[in-house]
C-alpha cells in the first residue's frame, strides 16, 4: 500500500508536470500571437523541479 510520502510525491509530480505542460503551451500561444513570451529561465526552472 502507498503511504503518505508516496501520495505526496505523486501529487507533486502531477502538479509540476501539468504546470510545465500548460506553461509551454501558453508560451507557444504567446509566440504565435507576437506577444512577450515566458522567460526560458522560468520554463527550465519548472522542468528542473520535475515538471
Amino acid at each position: 500500500m502507498m503511504d503518505a510520502l508516496h501520495w505526496n510525491l505523486l501529487f507533486y509530480l502531477l502538479v509540476l508536470n501539468l504546470t510545465g505542460f500548460l506553461s509551454m503551451g501558453f508560451d507557444k500561444w504567446k509566440a504565435q500571437t507576437g506577444q512577450w513570451r515566458i522567460p526560458e529561465k522560468t520554463l527550465f526552472s519548472i522542468a528542473l523541479l520535475g515538471g
